[in-house]
């Protein structure tokens, strides 16, 4: 028996050993996309980590399921890679995925279960929300793969758009209670009503910014405010109602004309009963920025310092939530509700607890408002969304505060700072103006061409593929650009020149722009040019003349506004610049010089020894001086004066200026300092020589080292007035030399230095 029971406890060890020595194969483990991922293109690729085994090769087999549980499972076949390529997933859907190895007949466990979501539509990149754009934008958008092409819609209307109400002070708040019953409000103790034609400023007998409205008939509403402030419409009038605060007041909201509730600053919570108003204690401190009553018991509220709190008829209870400020708070029923706050916080609740919500935004949103199933939130920096199961952006046309939205079936109203008003109208890119484009799936951009100057355009894209279509991502808006810009002459120029360079600022995607000028502000007789750049000279003008501009852009399919328009007023005189004014011992051959006028043909110059110009000499020149050509008296005053010419036009006289010639004493003096110039002086060689004579004569050059050896001579047949000649003495050594000028028996002597 001993021997028995022996080999039977070693063969039951030898089991046991050959059992728990067996490696089983290791379970995957998921890579990517990441648990919980969001916005993953259709063909997503699912990616795990290889593992090891007894065998050479290991095979794999992943799971895809519509739900946590593998119900109705898609189980890919076996593969010997770590990874496994979506195609055609469903848009805006949750997918849940697992993986498990085989090694031979050994299976792994699987892998945990990670879930991943497909993005809901596509992400336009440019150009921006509310950007100005020329004719020719190019939109783009974010790349995403798995798909077989994208469409594009571009549309003139929106079914959002700008009202004038006729007030610009900030409007906090808007309640429609029907078409032909919609109430805003705002600072300064404004209240506007619209009674289906037109908007209308109603007496509110207060003064003090009015801060929120809630209306449960066409016949009954009321209005809060700050200092306490509560207001009660009967249908008629309203009338201020003392509900025992002075306490700031931001919020009220009704169940029905018997119950309701208004809050505020510091925590202040009032109930409405009956007529009664009357001041509830909480624990609350917080201060409270909105209230939403569902019943009698069941009534939310939101504040600063991330609070919420809940009234189930008894008592208020109160807990923090995400962890931002909130600023509004809606519900829908009692399982479905939204609070919204600063840097674009949105959390939901859903029966049970509150959840955080991406919103798609960062900057402040302070209103939520749903109606039906389609929800709202606006909010600083023009910022707009909407919830169709999930939030997505709006063009709201704008970059100012919006304050409040409100929305009852098709009609809708969102108000903000300076009396903005938005209405919507029910429609979406419907309009005779809509243009829908196909787009290739490996295109990641559209160019537009020849769209209307300054119009508003709105567009929107979607992506497909073979199983779904994708939802369309918030509309846009961009402005093209009504017209150009002038830059140059600039507006309300003086004096300027008959020759003009036009310019103004380019504009993209046009054939042509058109300019006018005229002397006329109507333009009755313009002078038209149709240049394809953005500047155009125009060289006749008109002296001392007053003249108008303003430009067109055009393509092929509109013609743009005329630009601002522009003036500026020709030159009538002539500026005069030597021989100065009271000059003396000026040279008896002297050049005559005055700033030049782009687009006069000639200059007429008068010179007279008296100042009457009874026996002038007349000289016309085509540039803008005159090199005289005759000695002039010496120590004589002369009178001399310009005007200009161009066409049929002439100008004013100049100013009249006067200079004295050169006397009889000092003439050597004033002969050595003006006749001769030397530049520059020193240099390697490459001098100028500037003579000035009186006739028409021969100038003897010389050049001479400082012992006297002459090194170089030239003969210059010099005119009279101002002669120049190049001199080349590179070739000699760095060192002092002199030049002589002789001229008509005088002499001047002068150092040239080379280095």
């Amino acid at each position: 028996m001993k021997n028995i029971y022996s080999i039977t406890i070693s063969l039951l060890l030898l089991v046991s050993l050959s059992v728990f020595g067996q490696v089983r194969i290791y379970t995957p483990t998921l890579n990517e996309p990441e648990n919980g991922a969001l916005d993953q293109v259709p063909d997503v690729l699912l990616n795990w980590s290889a593992v090891t085994g007894d065998s050479l090769v290991i095979l794999y087999e992943a799971q895809l399921s519509l739900t946590e549980d593998f119900a109705d499972p898609i189980t890919f076949p076996k593969t010997d890679v770590t990874s496994e390529n979506m195609s055609n997933l469903i848009f805006g859907e949750t997918y849940y995925w697992r993986v498990r190895a085989y090694d031979g007949q050994e299976v792994s466990d699987w892998s945990e279960i990670w879930s991943f979501s497909i993005l809901n539509t596509i992400a336009l990149h440019m150009p921006l929300d509310n950007s100005m754009v020329y004719a020719n934008p190019v939109l783009d958008w974010d790349a995403v793969s798995g798909l077989t092409g994208y469409e594009l819609q571009l549309d003139t209307v929106y079914d959002w758009h700008a009202v004038d109400p006729e007030t610009e002070e900030n409007l906090n708040t808007a309640f429609i209670v029907d078409d032909n019953n919609k109430w805003l409000a705002g600072d300064n103790g404004l209240i506007m009503y619209y009674d289906g034609t037109d908007w209308s400023t109603v007496e509110s007998g207060v003064t003090e910014n009015i801060k929120d409205l809630w209306f449960t008939g066409a016949a009954n509403g009321y209005a809060v405010g700050e200092g306490g402030t509560v207001l009660h419409y009967d249908g008629a009038v309203w009338s201020v109602v003392d509900a025992g605060t002075t306490e700031d007041l931001d919020a009220v909201s009704f169940v029905d004309e018997n119950t309701g509730w208004a809050v505020g600053a510091g925590g202040i919570t009032l109930k409405y009963d009956s007529g009664t108003w009357s001041e509830e204690t909480t624990s609350n401190t917080i201060d409270l920025r909105d209230v939403y009553a569902l019943s009698a018991d069941n009534v939310w509220v939101c504040g600063l310092s991330k609070t919420i709190g809940h009234y189930d008829g008894t008592d208020w209870t109160y807990e923090t939530v995400s962890n931002r400020d909130l600023y509004s708070i809606w519900f829908v029923d009692a399982n479905n509700g939204w609070a919204v706050g600063k840097s674009g916080k949105v959390v939901y609740y859903n029966g049970e607890e509150w959840i955080v919500q991406a919103s798609g935004v960062n900057k402040d949103l302070l209103s939520v408002n749903f109606s039906g199933t389609t929800g709202y939130a606006v909010g600083k920096n023009g910022k707009f969304i909407t919830y169709n199961g999930y939030w997505s952006p709006l063009t709201s046309g704008t970059g100012e505060e919006m304050r409040s939205v409100f929305v009852s079936g098709d009609e809708g109203a969102i108000v903000g700072v300076d009396g903005m008003l938005m209405e919507k109208s029910g429609g979406i890119f419907n309009s005779p103006d809509l243009k829908t484009y196909q787009i290739d799936a490996d295109s990641m951009q559209k160019s537009l061409h020849q769209l209307l100057f300054g119009t508003d355009y709105y567009y929107r894209i979607r992506g497909m593929h073979e199983e779904d279509t994708s939802m369309w991502s918030g509309a846009r808006k961009m402005t093209t650009y009504a017209t150009t810009t002038l830059s140059a002459p600039s507006d309300g120029s003086e004096g300027t020149h008959l020759r003009i360079n036009f310019e103004w600022s380019e504009y993209d995607g046009i054939t042509n722009y058109i300019l006018e000028v005229d002397s006329n502000e109507n333009f009755t007789l313009p002078r038209t040019f149709g240049p394809d750049l953005n500047h155009q000279v125009v060289n006749d003008l008109v002296f001392g003349t007053d003249y108008f501009w303003r430009v067109k852009v055009q393509h092929f399919e509109d013609l743009s506004d005329w630009s601002e328009v522009w003036t500026f007023t020709t030159t009538n005189t002539i500026v005069l610049e030597s021989p100065e004014n009271g000059a003396t011992n000026v040279l008896q051959c002297p050049r005559y010089a005055w700033e030049k006028v782009e687009g006069a043909s000639r200059y007429i110059l008068w010179v007279d020894s008296d100042i009457n110009f009874s026996d002038p000499l007349t000289v016309v020149s085509d540039s803008a001086y005159f090199q005289c050509q005759s000695a002039l008296e010496k120590q004589t005053v002369y009178y001399w004066k310009v005007r200009g010419q161009a066409g049929a036009s002439v100008s004013n006289w100049s100013e009249v200026w006067s200079f004295e010639t050169e006397g009889y004493d000092g003439i050597d003096e004033n002969f050595e300092n003006n006749v001769m110039q030397v530049y520059p002086n020193p240099n390697n060689g490459e001098f100028t020589l500037g003579i000035n004579s009186l006739t028409n004569t021969i100038c003897h050059v010389r050049i001479v080292d400082l012992v006297g050896k002459e090194l170089y001579q030239k003969d210059i047949n010099c005119s009279a007035g101002e002669n120049f000649e190049k001199l080349n003495l590179q070739h000699l050594e760095n060192g002092i030399y002199l030049i002589h000028l002789q001229q008509e028996g005088r002499s001047v002597t002068k150092k040239l230095f080379i280095k």
